[in-house]
């Protein structure tokens, strides 16, 4: 698409195995005026060999003649839903003892150590709950639990495949002999770029997520004071954001207003590593030598449908709530979420010797550019080097302008046996 202002120079016809490659991209719109572009790059090989029926293996049919065809309502235009932001939990809190749902009771989402994240939902009349998972990476440990103290209660969360078979059937599915082949040959470059561990892979930099209510007005790290044997001593002695009232023949810690300089409110929020209490005395009743800090919001705080008379979040040396008892009505799980991202590492090949070296590079996809720089003269310089892999690659330039149009260019070049 020319019209679109995109433009390569340099770009050669054909290339020898293991040789660098370098281009120049021009951006400019269609009177060749420079323009803002958010765009990606890809190098990957472009088997010209296929057939001219061939349906790419990623649609689910490889099939020149399928014998499956969808029915008339299926083949209108589809309809696309959106997609949620995340992972959904879904569960049910009962009475065990009579088995009826409890309806309209609090229910609470949280992760376990790391960074904060709280939840707050309640069930609806058959006593189903419905939380959706906030943002994580990798593996992590969640507590989804009733606050109110009543023992005969009975939390539970839905599995995550559904206990009954269903009536759907796939349609049949066969891949044609060419589709065979060619994935047998990208599985065994593969696994041999696996045994040689030619791919390099480097986890991105990436910013560091925020606890939910931000940066604390008020920190203290245990090991910075004399050990004291209570937790009442310690909030008496050392933490001046907080006051201890005692309300039927029990302590709770209040936080003072920063600005006003008095107790903001009967409804403070209490966190251990990340996971609401809801009673001082867990926080009290505990040896200090356990906790590591404490953070302090001394401001009432409003968190979606969280509306809490200032924050006491404290971390334990262990940092994953294992020194606590889980309330009654609760449950812990893991889940695996995201990975964190990995950069794009492409080989080079910088000298002769490494040119000629013995190791086998079977590398299909040459370059992945997710953002692609341009200096001031919307130029952008794309660099990568050939593998041993020999055929016709193609490069796959796409992305969109400051205005909101899609662009689109597809040029191909051809790499010999050297």
């Amino acid at each position: 698409m020319e019209q679109s202002g995109l433009t390569i120079e340099n770009l050669q016809p054909e290339y020898k195995n293991r040789e660098k490659v370098v281009f120049k991209l021009k951006s400019g719109n269609i009177s060749g005026a420079n323009q803002s572009l958010d765009l990606s790059v890809s190098v990957v090989l472009d088997d010209e060999d296929k057939p001219a029926d061939h349906v790419s293996q990623l649609s689910g049919a490889g099939n020149a003649a399928p014998r499956w065809k969808a029915p008339a309502m299926l083949q209108k235009d589809p309809l696309f839903l959106p997609e949620p932001e995340g992972p959904v939990l879904s569960g049910t809190l009962i009475n065990k003892v009579t088995g009826v749902p409890e309806a309209d009771r609090d229910i609470y989402f949280s992760w376990v150590g790391g960074t904060r994240n709280v939840v707050r939902t309640r069930t609806n009349p058959e006593g189903r709950y419905f939380i959706r998972i906030p943002e994580g990476e990798g593996n992590r440990q969640f507590i989804v639990q009733a606050p109110e103290v009543r023992d005969e209660s009975l939390l539970t969360t839905d599995g995550q495949f559904s206990q009954k078979f269903t009536n759907h059937y796939p349609f049949i599915f066969d891949l044609s002999e060419y589709s065979k082949r060619h994935l047998e040959k990208l599985l065994l470059n593969y696994q041999i770029t696996v045994a040689y561990n030619t791919i390099q892979k480097k986890v991105k930099d990436i910013e560091q997520q925020m606890d939910f209510y931000g940066k604390p007005d008020d920190v203290h790290e245990f090991r910075d004071y004399i050990k004291l044997p209570l937790m009442e001593e310690f909030f008496r002695e050392l933490i001046r954001s907080t006051i201890l009232t005692r309300e039927k023949g029990a302590y709770m810690i209040n936080v003072i207003d920063g600005n006003l300089n008095r107790i903001i409110g009967p409804d403070p929020g209490y966190l251990i590593d990340g996971v609401p209490v809801f009673h001082s005395s867990i926080i009290l009743d505990t040896d200090p030598q356990v906790f590591r800090d404490i953070r302090v919001i001394n401001n009432r705080y409003f968190y979606k449908n969280i509306s809490w008379d200032g924050i006491v979040d404290i971390s334990s040396l262990a940092g994953d709530f294992s020194d606590f008892e889980l309330p009654s009505a609760s449950v812990r799980q893991s889940i695996h979420l995201f990975e964190p991202p990995t950069e794009f590492v492409p080989v080079q090949y910088h000298t002769e010797e490494s040119r000629a070296g013995t190791l086998p590079d079977y590398r299909t996809l040459l370059l992945w550019q997710p953002y692609l720089p341009f200096d001031r003269d919307n130029w952008a310089t794309v660099e990568f080097t050939t593998s041993d892999v020999s055929g016709r690659y193609k490069i796959v330039i796409q992305g969109v302008t400051a205005s909101g149009e899609s662009l689109f260019l597809e040029r191909s070049f051809l790499v010999r046996t050297r």
